[in-house]
């Protein structure tokens, strides 16, 4: 009896595949199922994820810093992102470096 792998559809909710087009994730997926895909060749990018730009320097990790907050805080923080077309992120790094008394460095 053959024991044929069964095809699931996939589904790509995670932000990473936020911008790729249907044809983009088909073209992929279909490289990934070829015989000649050299899975040593693209290991790298399975094991470690390129992940965001680092703030600390090119190839250096940026530490991330997790706090719980009132959800009436986090909505405000929200709004106030929004208001000023940045992130979250960016509000808190400014607000950090703000009470430490440091200038905030410049994006490159």
């Amino acid at each position: 009896m053959s024991t044929t792998p069964k095809k699931v559809e996939p589904i790509y909710t995670t932000p990473e595949a936020e911008g790729f087009t249907q044809e983009e994730i088909d073209d992929l997926i279909a490289e990934i199922e070829s015989d000649d895909y050299d899975l040593l060749e693209n290991a790298i990018m399975i094991i470690r994820p390129r992940g965001r730009q680092s703030l600390t320097a090119p190839g250096v990790h940026s530490p991330l810093v997790s706090t719980r907050v009132p959800a009436s805080l986090l909505d405000m923080l929200k709004a106030r992102a929004a208001s000023e077309g940045i992130s979250v992120s960016e509000v808190q790094r400014r607000a950090l470096y703000e009470y430490v008394g440091q200038p905030q460095p410049s994006a490159n």
